[in-house]
């Protein structure tokens, strides 16, 4: 059926449209000539080809630029004006390009997947400290071969296999990226203090990693309410999800203060701090004194319980220093001080949390040198 066609002034734009459309028509019409579609597809084939030649070439130049990422190197810089010159860039700017690259490709990953990726790594870990008594950072060849023989024993399916191979593959990749140098991983654990004062830090100039960023990953586990009975059951299930850390820092104890006898909590103290000797051997442990507080909460003499605390600090820091330990004192930190606590006269101020963390800092800074 031939388009009918609309009368139209001389010239005028809609007549060149309607004339198009009908051109249009015409061509995608069955009438088409048989040679005009053989054309089209040999258009087709041949691009098709060209863009294969440039993927493949592409390919090999990113293979063989891949190879050589540590080296000096010159590159295109493009000027104010659209001119190109030839930049020198250093290795080390050159294998920074290439973390970014990396983060770039893990960003790209859906969170789904970088979920059920984690969930493999933590039973792959979980597996290694297993069998060892501690997790390999990168795992060897060996752990790796010992894990798929495990998975298949457990008749796994071929695909759940490759999955958690992929996911050992991938965590190993991010954490080579993320590390620029041979870090320490640190957890501090503790009750309310150590919940806050790790968002304080997070969400100020302090950083996660208290700007040790260099030498230092510091995992934050503080739980609101914490008391000393819950430790071991924590540093347990975190260690067999991460694996051993290489310091531990501990604030905790000040909740369990007016709840139970002064030399009781004493014994219970130290017999844990010996356990966790026992189990974490090459942990070096970092004791944070017990803090002073406006409030005690549940107390009738709040005096009482100081001297109470006082008590028991003195007799950690000297079991502390005694097995080897290392003590981080807050002697700025008075419950005198109004400013440094919160409303509640138990909680840390935005002040005091500086304070807290600048001490903490000098602690962590000072074991990493030694």
């Amino acid at each position: 059926m031939q388009p009918v066609e609309v009368p139209q002034r001389k010239g005028s734009n809609k007549a060149k449209r309607g004339a198009a459309r009908a051109r249009h028509h015409d061509s995608r019409s069955p009438s088409s000539s048989p040679e005009r579609s053989t054309s089209r597809r040999r258009r087709r084939s041949a691009k098709r080809r060209r863009t294969g030649r440039e993927r493949g070439s592409h390919r090999r130049h990113h293979e063989d630029s891949d190879s050589d990422w540590t080296t000096d190197g010159e590159v295109l810089c493009t000027g104010s004006r659209g001119s190109t010159h030839p930049r020198s860039i250093s290795g080390g700017a050159m294998a920074g390009w290439r973390d970014i690259v990396m983060q770039g490709v893990f960003s790209s990953v859906a969170p789904s997947t970088l979920k059920s990726y984690s969930a493999a790594q933590e039973r792959f870990v979980a597996f290694t400290w297993g069998a060892r008594g501690g997790a390999l950072r990168p795992p060897s060849q060996e752990e790796v071969l010992r894990y798929l023989a495990h998975l298949r024993a457990l008749g796994r399916a071929p695909r759940t296999t490759r999955h958690d191979l992929a996911a050992v593959v991938i965590t190993i990749r991010r954490s080579k990226t993320d590390q620029r140098g041979p870090k320490k991983s640190v957890w501090i654990c503790g009750h309310s203090i150590v919940h806050w004062a790790g968002k304080y830090a997070a969400s100020s100039g302090w950083g996660r990693h208290l700007g040790l960023e260099d030498c230092l990953r510091i995992h934050w586990m503080g739980v609101r309410g914490m008391l000393w009975d819950s430790l071991l059951p924590l540093l347990v299930r975190q260690a067999r999800r991460l694996g051993p850390p290489d310091a531990l820092v501990i604030q905790l104890g000040e909740n369990d203060l007016g709840k139970r006898e002064g030399p009781d909590l004493q014994r219970a103290m130290c017999s844990d701090l010996v356990k966790l000797q026992g189990l974490f051997p090459q942990t070096a442990l970092i004791w944070s004194d017990l803090l002073q507080r406006q409030v005690w909460r549940g107390a009738r003499c709040p005096k009482k319980v100081d001297g109470i605390r006082q008590r028991v600090a003195r007799a950690l820091r000297r079991h502390v220093e005694e097995t080897g330990g290392r003590f981080v004192a807050h002697w700025d930190i008075s419950y005198r001080i109004a400013p440094l606590f919160s409303p509640d006269g138990v909680h840390l101020s935005s002040w005091g949390q500086d304070i807290w963390l600048q001490d903490l800092r000098d602690g962590l800074l000072g074991w990493c040198q030694q």
